[in-house]
């Protein structure tokens, strides 16, 4: 709390001076330090790696999608097949009961 009026505030305002210019200068520090850690952390990343890193999950997402496309293709192919033997048999049926109905 700072000293009443008139009995030594200028010795406080000097104290208050004081500690508001080591706070800037300790900030200013900081954000130095910042500063130099965001360079290391820039010059420490390798562009080429993650160049082919991003080539190869390209590769890989394109194969993926023809694998893909494929297996629709193949699910479409089990679905005709899927529901033509119901289909066969229920043909077949109505065929064989037609004609036992027409007589020997």
């Amino acid at each position: 709390m700072p000293p009443e009026e008139g009995d030594g505030w200028a010795e406080w305002r000097r104290h208050v001076l004081k500690e508001l210019q080591r706070l800037a200068e300790a900030q200013e520090q900081i954000l130095k330090g910042q500063s130099v850690i965001q360079t290391q952390l820039v010059g420490k990343c390798d562009h080429a790696a993650l160049e082919e890193q991003k080539i190869e999950l390209e590769r890989h997402k394109t194969t993926t999608a023809s694998e893909f496309a494929a297996l629709k293709v193949k699910a479409g192919i089990w679905g005709v097949i899927g529901a033509g033997i119901p289909t066969a048999v229920w043909i077949l049926y109505e065929l064989v009961s037609r004609s036992s109905l027409l007589g020997p």
